[in-house]
């Protein structure tokens, strides 16, 4: 009886040793399913700053900044992959309270509530855009 409990403890050791070394040195397959690249969203928002900054610039200078917003979305590879929709919708956001911003701004008598609610919300997306990418 005890060769026999001997014996299933041998192949019970002999096999966790096993599978312990077959674990540490296994090979990947011979086709790796390749990760999808999360694309950096850090120059739409460098340009979306810009912009900011251009809010009350003339049209020429403000519309310089909003060219090169329009060229940073375009180089973003994969705009389906979700991080990046996500942060094309969130620019999509911004980018409308800015252009109201822009739209009160020059109106001769603009309504101080629709503008300070542009600022805030433009404040906002400054400062969190710039805390999710650093």
């Amino acid at each position: 009886m005890p060769t026999r409990r001997l014996l299933l403890l041998s192949v019970v050791l002999l096999l966790l040793v096993y599978n312990w070394w077959h674990f540490n040195h296994r090979r990947p397959g011979p086709h790796p399913m390749p990760a999808e690249a999360i694309a950096d969203s850090t120059d739409i928002w460098t340009a979306y700053d810009n912009a900011v900054n251009l809010r009350d610039a003339p049209e020429t200078q403000y519309g310089t900044a909003v060219d090169r917003i329009n060229s940073a979305k375009t180089a973003l590879p994969n705009p389906n992959l979700k991080v990046n929709a996500d942060a094309l919708a969130d620019l999509r956001g911004c980018m409308l309270w800015l252009q109201f911003y822009r739209q009160t701004v020059n109106k001769p008598n603009p309504d101080p509530a629709w503008r300070e609610r542009s600022l805030q919300h433009i404040q906002s997306c400054s400062k969190n855009h710039a805390d999710i990418a650093h």
